[in-house]
């Protein structure tokens, strides 16, 4: 748990109830949020976004590599996320 908190520090703010339990669909939902969060350019917010996508991302990334994932990576359209 240590190890996992100090590389991805936003790991702290979620908790499953048990193990396995629905973290793949958190993480997407989290950076979903993350994109919003720039999208809407909050200047309290904005950093922490930025975090939590990165971190998020590269999280996401690190797992699909484990599990020998392809990875599509859809271009973002700033005008249908606003």
């Amino acid at each position: 748990v240590l190890q996992s908190h100090a590389s991805h520090p936003f790991l702290i703010y979620f908790r499953s109830l048990e193990t396995g339990a629905g973290w793949p669909a958190t993480l997407a939902a989290l950076l979903d949020l993350a994109a919003v969060i720039e999208a809407i350019d909050e200047p309290r917010l904005r950093g922490k976004a930025i975090l939590l996508r990165e971190e998020g991302t590269h999280l996401a990334d690190e797992l699909s590599k484990l599990l020998r994932l392809d990875i599509d990576r859809p271009t973002t359209d700033r005008e249908a996320l606003q």
